[in-house]
């Protein structure tokens, strides 16, 4: 579908712009484009399902388990495995644009990483359950 692959390259987007970021040591922005690249990939998935309004990479990821059976399991995993880092990347998006505070270049640097983790995780699992 159409919106899925516009949904991918605006998430592939917030990635590059992430990791260049990152090197211009705009830490909050690094953060920020992270967080709405796992958003968008996530979304990408679940979109043919249903449009979503929810916007909390754990329960979009909860959603993409409970639509996909045989990807429950390993997501709950990942969840589990990641559940501060996830927790840090949920709080990026507002706290990086809104909140009196800054990132420094490992926040940045482990949320970039973890959107990287995390689209790669996804795409796995996706190619594995179609098989």
């Amino acid at each position: 579908m159409e919106e899925v692959e516009i949904l991918r390259g605006k998430a592939k987007t917030f990635l590059k712009y992430a990791e260049e970021a990152l090197e211009r040591r705009d830490f909050d922005f690094a953060c920020f484009s992270s967080e709405q690249a796992a958003q968008l990939f996530i979304k990408s998935v679940i979109w043919s399902w249903e449009v979503l309004r929810l916007h909390r990479v754990r329960g979009l990821l909860h959603l993409l388990g409970r639509s996909v059976p045989e990807m429950e399991k390993p997501i709950t995993e990942f969840v589990e495995e990641n559940r501060e880092v996830l927790r840090a990347l949920e709080d990026a998006y507002i706290a990086s644009r809104y909140m009196p505070s800054t990132y420094t270049r490992e926040d940045a640097e482990a949320l970039v990483r973890l959107a990287e983790g995390l689209i790669e995780f996804i795409g796995r699992v996706l190619r594995e359950c179609r098989h």
